[in-house]
C-alpha cells in the first residue's frame, strides 16, 4: 500500500515516522495537487475544527484553519476527476447544523455522527462523511470503560477531590467530584470515574486540561439526622438529661434508603463512612430540615475532637464543608467541601481505635490524570506511540487523531472491490489512519 500524507505539524510528522516507514510526505496542502497525488483509490481527510467545534468560538469558515476543508474539497474534486471510483471520507467535530449542511452541501453526502463511545473507553462525536454506505445498526458496542486501559504502573502524581452529589452523567462519562487543588472553570476541575467512558480528547494545552480519573470513587450510604445527647468525648448518652440536644448526621453504612417520610431529614445519603457526626459550628440549620425549634435548630460546638462539618440547605450565604446531600431526588445539604478543615473524629462509631483526627473528607477520594500512554490506549494505538516527542506534545497530537477503533469499523463497510493500493491522507496528523487502515487490511485478509 502506498500511503501518502499531506501534513505540516513537524511534531506530528516525528511521531508519524517513528511509527511507520516508507511514508510519501507533503507538507502544505495548499501546494499539493491532485495530478502531484496521481491515480487515489482512497482518500481521507480531518480539516481543522477548531472554527467548527461547540468548544471554541464558532467562527466556522471565517476561522482561517476551517478554511482549509476548502483545499480539501479541491483535492477530492481533482482526485476524483482522475479516478471517478475513488473511495473518500471527511471527518469532522460535532458542529452546528448550519455549518455542518454547509459541508454536506459542498461534498454531496450526508454526514453519519457517530460517538466512538461505542467502540472504546472514550466519549468522542464525530461526524463522518463517506462515500460508501454504512450501516450503524451493524455497530456492536465492545463494552470497554476508562478502567480497561489504566495504566497500573503510571507515575503520574496522585492528588485529591471532592465529591459531588452523586455525581453528573452526561454522554455516557460520569463526573464523581471537583479536584480540590484546580482553580479556573469547573472544566477543568471534572473528575470522572473509571468505570464510566472518559471526556473527548483535545489537545490538552493551557494547563490542567487533561482527562482526570478517580482511583477511589465515594460510596453512597444512607443517611439522616438525629438529635442526641452527647458528652465531651461525643458518646451517645441519651439519659443525661441536663445535656443538650445536638444534631448529628448519622450513616448506617447501608446502601438501601431509609424508610420515606414526610420528614426530610429522615432520608439522606452521605459519602462518609459509617458513623455518628455531630453537627458543630454555630448557625442554624434550615427550618425544612430540623423541627421549628431554636433549640434544635441550633448546631453546637463540641469539643476538639468533633469532625468540624457544616451542613445547609439551598442557600448561598452559607458555605458548606460536609459531604451529605438530599435524599428523594432533592438536593437537601450539599456535599462541597473545598475549604473544610477537620471533618473526621476518633471515638466515633465505625472508627475503632485507630483514630482519624485531622483528616479531611476528600483524602479518602483521590485522583490522577490519564497519561500519555493511557490517552495512546483511548485512541487506539500502541502504548509507545507518542514516544518520540514530550507528554505535552503527546497529549496535543494524540488530541487532534482520529478514534482508530472508530474508523476501522467505517472501514469495514466499505465495499469488499474496494482497492488500497494508493491512499492519500490530508491533514494526517499521527498517521491514525494508517494504523486503521492497517487493522483493515488484516481483518480482510
Amino acid at each position: 500500500m502506498k500511503y501518502q500524507a499531506i501534513e505540516i505539524d513537524k511534531f506530528a510528522i516525528k511521531v508519524s515516522d517513528d511509527n511507520h516507514e516508507g511514508i510519501v510526505r507533503y507538507h502544505d496542502v495548499r501546494d499539493v495537487t491532485g495530478e502531484m497525488l496521481g491515480k487515489v483509490d482512497f482518500f481521507c481527510g480531518g480539516s481543522p475544527c477548531q472554527g467548527f467545534s461547540f468548544s471554541g468560538k464558532q467562527l466556522a469558515f471565517d476561522d482561517p484553519r476551517s478554511v482549509l476543508f476548502f483545499e480539501y474539497v479541491r483535492l477530492l474534486n481533482e482526485l476524483r476527476e482522475i479516478n471517478p471510483e475513488m473511495q473518500w471520507m471527511l471527518e469532522n467535530v460535532n458542529m452546528k447544523k448550519e455549518f455542518e449542511n454547509i459541508i454536506t452541501e459542498t461534498v454531496g453526502v450526508n454526514p453519519l455522527k457517530v460517538n466512538s463511545a461505542i467502540f472504546c473507553p472514550q466519549n468522542r462525536v464525530r461526524n463522518y462523511w463517506c462515500s460508501w454506505h454504512v450501516d450503524p445498526s451493524l455497530f456492536v458496542d465492545r463494552h470497554r470503560y476508562i478502567n480497561h486501559i489504566l495504566d497500573l504502573e503510571s507515575e503520574e502524581q496522585i492528588k485529591t477531590y471532592t465529591p459531588k452529589d452523586q455525581g453528573s452523567r452526561s454522554e455516557n462519562c460520569h463526573e464523581v467530584g471537583h479536584a480540590d487543588d484546580i482553580n479556573g472553570h469547573d472544566i477543568l476541575k471534572r473528575i470522572y470515574s473509571p468505570s464510566a467512558k472518559a471526556p473527548t480528547l483535545n489537545t490538552m494545552g493551557g494547563g490542567n486540561r487533561h482527562p482526570k480519573v478517580a482511583l477511589t470513587e465515594p460510596e453512597w450510604n444512607s443517611a439522616s439526622i438525629r438529635n442526641r445527647r452527647l458528652d465531651a468525648s461525643g458518646v451517645r448518652k441519651d439519659d443525661q438529661l441536663d445535656l443538650d440536644l445536638v444534631p448529628c448526621l448519622e450513616v448506617k453504612g447501608e446502601k438501601k434508603s431509609n424508610a420515606l417520610t414526610t420528614v426530610q431529614k429522615d432520608n439522606l445519603t452521605s459519602t462518609l463512612p459509617q458513623g455518628r457526626y455531630p453537627l458543630r459550628k454555630a448557625f442554624d440549620i434550615p427550618r425544612e430540615i430540623l423541627k421549628d425549634n431554636e433549640r434544635q435548630r441550633r448546631v453546637y460546638e463540641t469539643d476538639s475532637k468533633s469532625p468540624s462539618l457544616l451542613a445547609r440547605s439551598d442557600s448561598p450565604k452559607i458555605r458548606p464543608i460536609a459531604d451529605i446531600v438530599g435524599g428523594q431526588g432533592k438536593d437537601l445539604l450539599r456535599a462541597d467541601i473545598e475549604k473544610s478543615s477537620t471533618l473526621l473524629a476518633r471515638d466515633y462509631k465505625g472508627f475503632g481505635n485507630q483514630g482519624m483526627t485531622g483528616v479531611r473528607t476528600s483524602e479518602f477520594y483521590k485522583w490522577r490524570r490519564l497519561s500519555v500512554v493511557e490517552c495512546s490506549r483511548l485512541q487506539g494505538l500502541p502504548d509507545d506511540y507518542c514516544k518520540s516527542v514530550s507528554k505535552s506534545q503527546g497529549y496535543r497530537q494524540l488530541g487532534n487523531g482520529f478514534q482508530v477503533d472508530t474508523i476501522f469499523e467505517l472501514l469495514k463497510q466499505l465495499p469488499k472491490d474496494t482497492s488500497l493500493d494508493n491512499v492519500a491522507s490530508a491533514f494526517d496528523g499521527i498517521s491514525c489512519l494508517k494504523v486503521a487502515l492497517d487493522q483493515y487490511r488484516e481483518w480482510r485478509e
